[in-house]
Formats: structure tokens, sequence, C-alpha cells
């Protein structure tokens, strides 16, 4: 665990990143100076300059570290917090008194790096601080117009923002992580107060888009980024596991007010809360040409950043271009992928349900399907928006876009590996009254696929080729916020 030492110099914090080990070791190191820089020119030649060695933790004397509370605690000894006048806390033994003229060429040294670091930030937070860093040229996001990049760079610092929470504690991206394909790597996630969602989190890929792989873009330069247009529905999709909202602008809000989520039930608190943050004023002016903060445009600001997160750079999309004639080139997928994408398309039909060719997975198969998970449904998905007992245990089909990364998998996460997936289609559906037809034997039973071991390791060697780590590693979706 790495240590820090705090330097004052003129009001100044230094933090130098120490192991613990190192301390005894590099103590001379660890001297704190006090520039009387506000002195006379008579009194500071007559001054003294103080030292002392301390860390956060406390030091009672030179070498000995004594294992004081933390400055949080309530039970620290007053002594050791800062006093009126002094940048460093006062403790007795710990002074050592030396005459200026000894040490005019340290102190010299000492203020030229704090006007140095001074200019460069002007003012260095505690350790463990976050701050936001956003690059000077905004990213590029919808290949139309900077103003709608302005739109999207403000939806970044809002999905990532734990002020959308009620104890600052969660944002979107707690749920919906980049390097899980915007999904969240835990079977359910947890809440502001650590309580646990009741359904794995979804992930958010490709909202808004539909069409075919080659057509995609096509649609690339209009609806599916332009807040003004509105949200878009190519495909008819609908949006979480149980089609209870359509409209992405909608859907965005919804976790910040839930109980468990992020809390926040009052949306005027939420306004209020991010006025009195210092980065939004400047941020919602470049957005939308004034800085009021509302919850329209908090709402088009999300999902225009949410839309913007893109998957169409697979090898598999390129194999797909390349083999219609859309892109000169040749395939990249090997003799094992491409007996798996015939075994996905074919033998198994794995593809009337999720068109891997549709930027959203899906066109014209339907949206939802109950894959015999259980006999008897715990959580009746579709059922719980329609109030059609012939929805009972239907559930949104997700795109495979990503899908190694995405797991574990299904609506409620049982599933942590591929292999558990297609252990399940091979031999464990189970019977219910509303089991896909596509599910179904002659006899009307869940179907024995009986899957082999070689079939299973081509069909997810397949999945494979559907991975694009350019989205999963591209910094304009990434954390905005940074820890000093």
């Amino acid at each position: 665990m790495t240590k820090r030492v705090i330097v004052y110099v003129d009001g100044l914090n230094f933090y130098n990143g120490l192991k613990a080990s190192d301390w005894r070791k590099y103590y001379w190191l660890n001297l704190m100076a006090f520039l009387p820089s506000f002195l006379s020119l008579t009194r500071f030649f007559k001054a003294l300059i103080t030292f002392r060695v301390f860390r956060r933790r406390g030091i009672n004397r030179i070498g000995k570290a004594n294992s004081f509370p933390s400055p949080s605690s309530k039970k620290t000894p007053s002594r050791y917090q800062p006093s009126p006048g002094f940048p460093c806390p006062i403790a007795r033994s710990t002074w050592l008194y030396m005459p200026v003229r000894n040490l005019l060429p340290f102190t010299c040294v000492l203020s030229v790096v704090a006007v140095a670091s001074s200019c460069h930030e002007p003012e260095l937070g505690a350790v463990g601080e976050t701050y936001l860093e956003l690059p000077a040229t905004r990213y590029d996001y919808a290949n139309i117009h900077d103003s709608t990049n302005a739109i999207a760079t403000l939806g970044r610092v809002l999905f990532y923002d734990r002020q959308l929470s009620i104890n600052n504690t969660i944002s979107c991206a707690s749920c919906h992580k980049q390097s899980a394909g915007f999904a969240d790597n835990q079977r359910f996630s947890r809440g502001f107060e650590g309580a646990v969602t009741t359904r794995n989190s979804m992930p958010l890929q490709n909202l808004g888009l539909g069409g075919f792989i080659g057509l995609e873009k096509s649609f690339s330069s209009f609806a599916p980024v332009i807040p003004s247009i509105g949200p878009s529905s190519f495909g008819g999709e609908q949006l979480f596991w149980d089609g209870r909202e359509t409209i992405l602008e909608e859907l965005v809000l919804q976790p910040v007010g839930n109980h468990i989520e992020m809390g926040i039930t009052d949306l005027n608190a939420l306004l209020v809360k991010l006025s009195a943050l210092p980065y939004y004023q400047s941020l919602f002016e470049d957005a939308f040409d004034s800085p009021e903060i509302s919850s329209e445009h908090i709402s088009t600001a999300l999902s225009t950043f949410i839309r913007s997160i893109r998957s169409n750079n697979t090898r598999f999309d390129r194999h797909i271009t390349v083999r219609f004639g859309s892109e000169a080139g040749s395939s990249d997928l090997n003799a094992l992928e491409l007996e798996g994408m015939i075994l996905f398309n074919d033998k198994y039909d794995c593809n009337s349900c999720h068109q891997v060719t549709s930027p959203i997975g899906y066109v014209f198969a339907g949206t939802f399907a109950n894959i015999g998970l259980d006999a008897v449904y715990a959580d009746n998905g579709l059922q719980t928006t329609t109030n059609n007992p012939d929805d009972a245990g239907k559930f949104k089909i997700p795109s495979l876009r990503n899908v190694v990364y995405t797991g574990p998998y299904m609506h409620d996460g049982r599933f942590n590996t591929l292999d558990d997936v297609m252990n399940h289609y091979s031999e464990g559906m189970a019977n219910h009254p509303n089991l896909d037809l596509r599910l179904k034997d002659q006899n009307g039973q869940a179907r024995s696929m009986n899957i082999s071991n070689h079939e299973k390791d081509a069909i997810i060697a397949f999945l494979h080729t559907l991975s694009d780590p350019a989205v999963l590693n591209d910094p304009k979706f990434s954390n905005p916020f940074k820890t000093r």
C-alpha cells in the first residue's frame, strides 16, 4: 500500500508517493518547511525556518511513527489539527530550529518549486480527490456537427458522475461498465445503499440503430444521434428486460429516481444539486446555448451519449462486408469460427432469434422470447408490463455484440459463462406453456439439442468474432473523472 507524504511550502501541498517500508529510509526527504514569505525583508533574515517530519497518521518523534487515528476520526487529538496561522499541525518535540542563513539555498529551491507547481495547477486537492478531465478538442461522437459532440460530451460526464445518486456513490457507469460492453459483470448490480437490483444490467450498445450490417452507414447520419429528431426504434426496439419503455430519453432518468439504484426521487433536487457543481454550467452552455440545467436537457444529453456507443467493427462485420461485396478484402475467420457460424445459422437456428447481422440483434425476429429457463418463473418478465398471461416468462432478446464481455447472462445473471448458456440450450430447457415455438420439438416439448462439445466450442469461437475491442477501449466512452 502506498502512503502519501504531505510537504507544505507556503501553504501549498506537495504529494510524493512512498511505500510504507521506505518511510524510515527516506525520512530526510520528508521535511516540511514553512517559508515566511509574507514577512518583511528585515524579519525575513531574522526569522527561523521550521522543519517538522510527520505523516498523515502522525509521528511522535523524528524517526518513530505513531498509530494515531485517521484525520477523519473524531478521536484525533486536537494537537494534530492545523493551527490558525500555520500551514501544518504543531506537536511538541518535533521542532528543529535553524538559522535561515544556513538554509537560504534550500528555501530558494522550495520557493521555485512552489511557484512552478502553482502555475501548473492552482490548487492541489487532497489525496484521493476526484476531478474532471476533458480534452481541449471535443471527441467526435456523431460525424455531423460539433454541437452534437458538445451534447454527447455533457452526456458522458453525466453518465459517469456519481453526483447523480443521493449519496454520491453510484453513477450510470457503475452498472454499465465500458470494459463489460456497457453491461455489469456482476449478477445483480448494487445500488446507492448496497442493496442489489432484481435483474442483471443489460448492455448499452447500438441502441436506436437498426438495419443490417453494411446498411448501418446509411443510418449513421441521422436519427440515432440527433436529439431534435427524437428517439428512434428501428427494428421495433423495446427497452429493459420487460420492455416497459420504448423511449430512451424516458429510460435514462428512471434509474436516477429508483429507490434501489440511485435514490434521487425528486428531480428538482437533482437539478439543484447539479447546479451547485462548478463544471456543469459551461457544459450545458456549450451543449444547449444556455447554462440552464433541466431534466429535459439531462435526458437528451445522456441519451445522445448512449446512442453514440456503437459497435460496428467486429471481425464478423468485416467478414460480412467482404462476403457481400461491400468492401474489398478477405475474411479473417478461421475454420473453427466458420464452422460455428454455420452451426449458429443453420443446424441450431440460433439466428432466428439472434440476428447477428443486425446491429441491435434482431430485425424480423420477435423482440421477446421465453427460452425455458424455468417451469415456473419467479420473475414473469414481459407479463409485468402487458399483464398478458401469454407473456409470462418472456424477456427481451439481447444483442450478442461483445457477448464474451457482457456476462453473466440472462435476465437474472444465472449463467456465468457461455459454456453454461450452451449447456442450457443443449439439454437444460424447461417445459413452459409459453416456451418459444422455435425451442419445441414436434411433440410440443422442450427440445433436447444435444450439442456436442466440439460444436459448443465452435459456436463459442464464432461468438468471439462478435467482439469489438475498440468500443471497450475508446477514450471518448471512458470515465472523464480522474483521481489524484
